[in-house]
């Protein structure tokens, strides 16, 4: 909706700020969103992988692990294994 319009206006002048070095972006500013790991340059974005190169991932990790109990704190697995959970518990309870 307004609100993610809004924060996505937000972020695309920060964005440009920072690449103009308008003054707008104090250094302290800077410390501020990095402190937050807000990602600057879009090079910088972390990839977006599909459900199957996920599936693939965690192949390996099960592979390599033996389970697939993944942490949630794993940089590529941990949130998706986490949402793939939840999502098959809402399921089972017949939650939508």
């Amino acid at each position: 909706g307004q609100v993610c319009k809004e924060i996505y206006s937000f972020i695309s002048n920060i964005r440009s700020f920072y690449k103009r070095d308008n003054p707008y972006l104090t250094p302290a500013k800077v410390r501020l969103l990095k402190s937050i790991d807000f990602v600057f340059e879009i090079d910088d974005l972390p990839p977006v992988y599909t459900y199957e190169e996920r599936f693939e991932m965690l192949k390996e990790f099960h592979r390599e692990n033996g389970h697939c109990l993944v942490p949630q704190k794993h940089p590529t697995l941990g949130l998706w294994v986490q949402k793939i959970r939840q999502s098959y518990e809402y399921r089972r309870r017949g939650v939508k």
